[in-house]
């Protein structure tokens, strides 16, 4: 009964100390492990790589994906793509492009596009162009373009170093150090650069604008009425740039019974040679009538220098030597009576085929020119 005493008494006290042992003792759980979830690469019907997607549908990547992804309708990279993305609708980048897109319909881009973009209808881009954009309707680049935009219809960017080349019309929101070619319309806030287009606009130009109609707000344009040995008197219209400028015109000469009239068009350059003095070269076209339109051949060409006398502040005298060449038909279809004796005088003449006759003479011009 003793030593059964004694066992029990044992037991209870390691027992006790075992449960002392427990409140003292810090129990230090293991840190909560961060499991990191394998990148995704969806695919609709297709197999999905690190480095490639194929897919007959259309493919997800990741972020930051590099490589290849080839799908029948989309392909959609969720951060910056370095690669080739090509689809046979839509492709797009939610961050900065370094490669190629080539899609059937659109491509998009979140970010900066360094490489180029390729689609049967839209390349748009939210930043900087470093590289090309060809769309057989429309480019958009909200930021710079460094080379070159081509499209059948429409070309935006803010500044453009490089070309845009269109169809239709380019539109450059901020300074074009480069060109702008179209065959419709030109736009640039700030021209210093090249434009050459049917239409050509711009705020302010210090570069060369070819076209047949040129205008900036803040650039070179006058009105101007002037005499000259054929027509009495000419009123001008003569508008772009110093360096390029279009000329319109309509001619006049009341010293006969029947009026001789015209109206021309032509295009001219001129340059500073003292800031008070400028020095003009153009080109000018001139179809001349008498009495009703004619609707034969009787084209006046004229080709002027003249030198530009700043009088006063929107006001100069234009004075120089012509070149005319005056080619009429002598034979017009139905009954209309050629046009003739517009030459004052002239030191070559010649017909050709016995239909016709061309005469060349030394003129002068003379008039004032505001604005």
């Amino acid at each position: 009964m003793k030593k059964l005493f004694l066992f029990l008494i044992l037991c209870v006290s390691i027992a006790d100390l075992a449960a002392q042992q427990r409140d003292t003792i810090v129990i230090v759980q293991p840190p909560d492990t961060v499991v990191i979830a394998p990148p995704v690469y969806f695919t609709v019907i297709g197999i999905g790589t690190e480095h490639a997607q194929i897919a007959a549908i259309g493919n997800i990547a990741p972020d930051k994906f590099s490589g290849v992804q080839i799908a029948g309708v989309f392909n959609v990279g969720k951060g910056s793509m370095s690669g080739v993305q090509i689809a046979g609708v839509n492709n797009h980048a939610s961050d900065s492009l370094t490669g190629a897109q080539i899609a059937g319909c659109i491509n998009t881009v979140h970010g900066n596009v360094r490489g180029i973009q390729m689609a049967g209808a839209i390349n748009a881009t939210d930043r900087n162009v470093y590289g090309a954009q060809l769309a057989g309707a429309v480019n958009v680049a909200a930021g710079d373009v460094g080379q070159f935009q081509a499209a059948g219809g429409l070309n935006y960017a803010h500044n453009v170093q490089g070309l845009q080349a269109s169809g239709g019309a380019n539109i450059a929101s901020g300074t074009v150090t480069g060109m702008q070619i179209s065959g419709g319309l030109n736009y640039a806030h700030n021209l210093k650069g090249l434009q050459i287009g049917v239409f050509n606009f711009a705020d302010s130009a210090d570069g060369v604008m070819i076209g047949v109609f040129s205008f900036a707000r803040h650039g070179y344009h006058k009105i101007e009425i002037g005499w000259n040995e054929t027509t009495p008197l000419n009123f001008s219209f003569r508008t772009g740039s110093t360096r390029f400028h279009n000329i319109f015109s309509l001619v006049t000469d009341f010293r006969e019974r029947e009026i001789v009239w015209g109206f021309g068009y032509g295009m001219g350059t001129s340059w500073p040679v003292h800031k008070r003095v400028d020095i003009g070269v153009d080109l000018v076209n001139y179809h001349i009538s008498r009495g009703e339109f004619s609707t034969s051949l009787s084209d006046l060409w004229k080709f002027n220098i003249t030198a530009d006398l700043h009088l006063v502040k929107n006001l100069s005298l234009a004075v120089g030597p012509s070149l005319n060449v005056f080619v009429t038909d002598l034979n017009p279809d139905g009954n209309e009576v050629p046009v003739t004796g517009i030459a004052p005088y002239y030191f070559f003449t010649q017909t050709y085929h016995n239909r016709w006759n061309a005469k060349a003479w030394i003129g002068v011009n003379v008039s004032l020119r505001f604005f």
